[in-house]
């Protein structure tokens, strides 16, 4: 990725996370025609009659008001699903010239909400688009998964209202796949990132190849449901339960909710600042702050987050240490269990 010289325009980075979600203004759907082969007996016109009448077409334009949300704007399924693929490709091309992972993750963004601009689309629903096509193209099957059991925990008796607009949006699109195809769909594939972290923060580096769709779930999670204490929850389950247990898998679910909630705030601050999420997710999980950050030449908003996530990392509070504490324990006592094991 080039880095650019010129900042961008500088507004505020709110952090809060209780920010109430303020509905941006519908837009009225434009729907196209769709092609269709009409009866051949309806061009039979009686003589008494000079209007030609098709029911399945009435039926037909129904079902399409029906499955796109009014707020889509000018975007078509087709468009969206182009947009999937346009992602995928990218995705696998990145990959393949072996960028290093948090740069993958920013040109990603970038074209992401790219993707969108010049349609008829609020601010709002341009970041929501772009964040759906992210978790498409990384994460696939599980966020969908995930989402749906946060939706459904014995406490969570009323979801952020993003919640139901992601998953109108999906089902709008035919997601999740009836056949469980989830490449057709746009997912990349797992093991994006050939650096395998190098690239990535130390304090969330796993060494993997595979840390972008493990964060980049936390920033979905914290963007659509601004739920911090069931997200940590979730995280502290995942570490102890499955393989793979790190405390710097438990930081960068820190990070990535931290990132997803501020992102969100931009969201609705009516003014998101949508071309400069590139930079911003860089600061926020590349090492020193990523690539911009350490020339000397990003934006303020990038600075902004960086600062905030570096100050986060070197000030754990005491709940925080405890959990990774726990966390690392768990992993020396998987090791030694492996260990024992391999005597006998």
């Amino acid at each position: 990725m080039q880095i650019r010289p010129t900042p961008k325009p500088y507004q505020p980075l709110s952090t809060n996370s209780e920010t109430v979600l303020s509905s941006p203004s519908p837009v009225k759907s434009s729907i196209v025609n769709p092609s269709f082969l009409p009866d051949a007996r309806a061009i039979r016109v009686p003589a008494v009659s000079t209007r030609v009448v098709n029911p399945s077409l009435n039926l037909h334009l129904d079902s399409i008001k029906a499955t796109v949300p009014a707020d889509w704007g000018n975007v078509s399924v087709a468009d969206r699903k182009a947009a999937a693929q346009q992602l995928q490709t990218l995705a696998r091309d990145l990959q393949s010239q072996k960028l290093p992972g948090v740069e993958i993750w920013g040109k990603l963004t970038e074209v992401a909400i790219d993707n969108y601009s010049g349609k008829q689309l609020s601010p709002q629903r341009q970041a929501d688009f772009a964040m759906q096509d992210l978790v498409v193209n990384v994460i696939g099957k599980d966020a969908f998964k995930h989402l749906e059991d946060y939706k459904n925990l014995l406490w969570v008796r009323t979801p952020d209202p993003l919640v139901k607009t992601f998953q109108d949006d999906w089902a709008a699109m035919g997601l999740p796949p009836k056949d469980n195809n989830w490449e057709a769909a746009g997912w990349a594939g797992n093991g994006l990132d050939t650096h395998f972290g190098e690239d990535f923060r130390p304090e969330i580096n796993d060494k993997t190849n595979n840390q972008i769709f493990h964060t980049l779930f936390y920033q979905f999670m914290g963007y659509v449901t601004q739920s911090p204490v069931t997200i940590r929850g979730g995280s502290i389950v995942h570490e102890l339960r499955d393989d793979g247990t790190s405390s710097e898998d438990h930081n960068a679910a820190y990070v990535g909710m931290t990132t997803g909630m501020a992102l969100r705030d931009l969201r609705d601050s009516g003014s998101p600042d949508l071309k400069n999420w590139d930079s911003i997710t860089m600061a926020a999980y590349g090492k020193k702050g990523g690539p911009e950050v350490r020339a000397g030449q990003a934006n303020t908003r990038a600075q902004e987050m960086n600062q905030l996530i570096s100050n986060k990392l070197n000030n754990q509070g005491l709940i925080w240490k405890s959990e990774n504490l726990v966390i690392d324990s768990a992993r020396w006592l998987q090791g030694a269990g492996q260990k024992i094991r391999s005597w006998f």
